[in-house]
């Protein structure tokens, strides 16, 4: 954590890190159905926890990101695209 108190910090989720490459498409709180905001910027994923959370009992979040697309691929002997 870091700055805002309520403000949560994942560092290998930044953009600069290139870990991974693809966007992140939501982040949730577990435990709750309270949306979070968050934001993903080049130092990390900056992650605004609600006031009711106790950060001395601990928290965890659920970070989903967009599926990469597979190329093609062909059977170059019969000429099939491959599943």
């Amino acid at each position: 954590m870091r700055g805002d108190a309520r403000e949560v910090v994942v560092r290998s989720l930044g953009t600069d890190l290139r870990l991974i490459e693809t966007e992140v498409e939501t982040v949730e709180l577990l435990g709750t159905f309270e949306a979070v905001a968050w934001e993903r910027r080049a130092d990390g994923l900056h992650v605004t926890l609600p006031d009711h959370v106790d950060l001395d009992a601990g928290f965890g979040l659920r970070v989903s990101v967009a599926h990469e697309r597979w190329p093609e691929r062909r059977d170059f002997l019969h000429g099939d695209v491959l599943v």
